[in-house]
């Protein structure tokens, strides 16, 4: 459980950031201001399928490799949305993010569930906790760094840095079991 909770946590503290500062970076770039408060409607369109694709993904290929894919995207669109200057790219960093977030709630609570058979309240409550650890903080991190950096840009590179290091978790996690 170690990993997957420590994993689980820097997922906490990476997403959030998108979660929190979306709209403001996107009403920030010149030319996209107008989108930016429609970028919310595509996080939560792409969201609608989410619980269904990837716990289907995990259970077809395994929670680890489900996983790894879900953090893969999520950084990258954590990644594009830093230099995000066009409606595609914003388009995508809403999508990736959107598309991926419950999907990696859903299979961790199913992956720490198969960890702890018979005590699943426990394993929801210690990986919950994790990533509440890092939902709080990671806004506090983001908000000062970006005001110090006066950008989003650092913030959005540690954010994906911390869904990257989730991965990793996941990747070094050796209790995965299935293909």
């Amino acid at each position: 459980m170690r990993l997957l909770a420590i994993g689980y946590f820097c997922e906490g503290l990476g997403y959030i950031v998108t979660a929190t500062f979306l709209v403001a970076i996107i009403a920030l770039t010149p030319g996209l201001e107008h989108f930016a408060p429609y970028s919310w409607v595509a996080v939560g369109l792409a969201a609608v399928p989410t619980t269904i694709i990837w716990p289907y993904l995990g259970r077809r290929f395994g929670n680890r490799k489900a996983l790894l894919g879900a953090y893969a995207l999520q950084a990258a669109g954590i990644l594009v949305s830093i230099g995000a200057e066009s409606i595609v790219a914003v388009l995508f960093a809403a999508v990736s993010f959107g598309g991926t977030f419950l999907g990696i709630v859903a299979l961790t609570l199913t992956e720490g569930n198969l960890r702890m058979p018979g005590d699943g309240r426990r394993a929801a409550a210690v990986l919950t906790a994790s990533f509440g650890v890092g939902q709080v903080l990671g806004p506090v991190f983001a908000g000062t760094l970006a005001d110090l950096q006066q950008g989003f840009a650092v913030p959005l590179l540690l954010a994906a840095v911390c869904v990257a290091l989730a991965g990793l978790c996941v990747a070094m996690d050796r209790q995965f079991q299935g293909p």
